[in-house]
Order: C-alpha cells, then sequence, then structure tokens
C-alpha cells in the first residue's frame, strides 16, 4: 500500500489487499452458507466434502475460516500443490500431518504401501483421543485420474462406527466435468457435501466495499457512490479479487488524485486514463461514452 494512498485516506490496512485474510472476511450469503455447510460435513463425520467456485470467488479465505473453527477439535492436512503422483501426495499428507517415519528406514520417501500404513495408524490413534482428521486438497482439477483414485481410497479409511478421514476438494467448476468421468463414478457417489461459490450480488458489492473500508479505518474519509457501486459491480461480475483489484487501484488513483467521493464519473476517468484497454471493455460492455 502505498504511503500516500494509507496517509490520505487513514487507513490502517490495505481494505483492498490479495492475500486472503479472515480478518477482512465479509459475510456474504454464499460464503457462510459455504462454511455453515462444511463444518456440518466435517462434524457429522461424512467422508466427502466438494467446494467449487471461479478464480477469485474465495474459496481459499472460505477454507481458511473453516480450518480455523476446526482447530481445537482437527487436525487438518492442506495440499496447495496437487499435480503429483500417489507416492508424492500420501507422502505430502504424512508430512503435514507430521507424521513420523519408520526409524529403521532411510530418510528416502516412503513407498505408497508405508504411507498409507503411517496414515492409518495415525488416524486409529487420533479417533481414539476424540480427535477428527481433515484433508483438505486445493485446485483439486489439477488432480490425475489415477491420484483422485488414491484419494478415494483414503476414503476408506474407517472404523466400524466412524469414517477415519474426511475430505475436502476445493476445484474450479470444471473439476465437475472430471468428476462426471466413468472411471470416478465410486468417488463422485461418495460426495456427501457440495457446495458452489457464486459472486456477489450489487446489494452484497456494495456492502462488501462499504464492510472493508470499515475494518481499514477508513469509513469515515472515502466512499463509493450508488453509481460507481453499480459500475464496479458489473464491471468485475462481483468477483470479490476483481472487486478487490480494482478497489485498491480506484483508491490509489483518488489519493493522487484527493478525491474522498468516488463517482461513477471518477470510475470512467482513471478507466479511460490509467486501464486504456479497460476502458475499452467497460464501453462495450456498459454501452458508456467518454
Amino acid at each position: 500500500m502505498q504511503k500516500s494512498y494509507a496517509t490520505y485516506f487513514h487507513l490502517s490496512h490495505d481494505p483492498f489487499g490479495e492475500t486472503p485474510n479472515p480478518r477482512f472476511f465479509f459475510e456474504s450469503a454464499t460464503h457462510c452458507a459455504a462454511i455453515e455447510g462444511l463444518l456440518r460435513s466435517v462434524r457429522s463425520g461424512q467422508g466427502f466434502s466438494l467446494l467449487t467456485g471461479e478464480v477469485g470467488t474465495g474459496k481459499t479465505l472460505v477454507t481458511r475460516i473453516l480450518l480455523q473453527a476446526l482447530s481445537d477439535t482437527t487436525d487438518s492436512a492442506l495440499i496447495l500443490y496437487p499435480r503429483c503422483s500417489e507416492a508424492e501426495l500420501l507422502n505430502s499428507i504424512c508430512e503435514e500431518l507430521e507424521i513420523p517415519g519408520d526409524a529403521s528406514l532411510s530418510d528416502a520417501p516412503a513407498s505408497p504401501k508405508q504411507a498409507l500404513d503411517r496414515i492409518n495408524k495415525f488416524l486409529l490413534e487420533n479417533a481414539r483421543a476424540g480427535r477428527r482428521t481433515l484433508l483438505v486438497i486445493d485446485e483439486a482439477q489439477n488432480l490425475s485420474v489415477a491420484t483422485l483414485e488414491t484419494v478415494r481410497l483414503l476414503s476408506n479409511l474407517e472404523t466400524n462406527e466412524r469414517k477415519l478421514l474426511h475430505i475436502l476438494l476445493v476445484a474450479q467448476p470444471e473439476f465437475r466435468d472430471q468428476l462426471a468421468l466413468p472411471e470416478l463414478r465410486q468417488l463422485r457417489q461418495r460426495l456427501g457435501t457440495d457446495i458452489s461459490l457464486s459472486p456477489l450480488n450489487l446489494e452484497e458489492t456494495s456492502a462488501y466495499v462499504s464492510y472493508r473500508l470499515g475494518r481499514a479505518g477508513g469509513a469515515n474519509f472515502v466512499r463509493f457512490d450508488e453509481a460507481a457501486l453499480r459500475l464496479l459491480q458489473r464491471f468485475t461480475g462481483g468477483v470479490p479479487r476483481e472487486i478487490n483489484r480494482h478497489g485498491h487501484e480506484l483508491l490509489s488513483f483518488a489519493a493522487e488524485n484527493e478525491i474522498r467521493l468516488l463517482t461513477a464519473r471518477v470510475l470512467r476517468t482513471w478507466a479511460a486514463g490509467r486501464r486504456p484497454r479497460s476502458w475499452k471493455f467497460w464501453q462495450r460492455r456498459e454501452n458508456l461514452s467518454p
């Protein structure tokens, strides 16, 4: 955040930062429903959940808040880069859960069977201690069919009373096409909770912008009028990441020009002067004239 940006609007934080930050979580209907649904799924002992959404709709933030809410009772493994083999996935799970290796073996990665045996032992001990175990795989659309079959096999780890591992797959919408493949029928049938994040509507976009400015300490020093918010929502499609990206640049532009009320005219001026390609797109999309 530029010094003039923070100083001019009396901000303690960047209201439109790129990093998903639970401090700035806005409780939209779609995001709250997603968190509540996933919490129910984990706490009820379901084996599989799926969370999908377009890029920038808040999947990572929802996942972080879920992990925060479960941290007292649940051990979690978060896999962020799932372009990996069966053995690499299983060894990554062992690393995330801090499962110790076999002292009699070398430091070489465990074989799939060795890793699976270690995971099963950990899950049984965790269950006896009254704790849950959660595996979250982000960007699951990058998993191969073979690795997804390994994920399905992990869901077989259970006792007579309960599943030992809850698995949350987080993915972009095209992952649903992959799940429709005949060879993934068994995995598809095991999905207990299936949630899709939606972009924000106009009312939520307006509240989102106001909320984040307020959390950053700038509610009394800068604001967007209704026409500007309508324009911002239509252009970004209500996708939080896009709102943040444009919001950050707009506040920089406003601070540089000593503007405290952002109107539709200010947005058009910014787009025309700073983002010529975006401005052409705005004109096509909104049928606007300079």
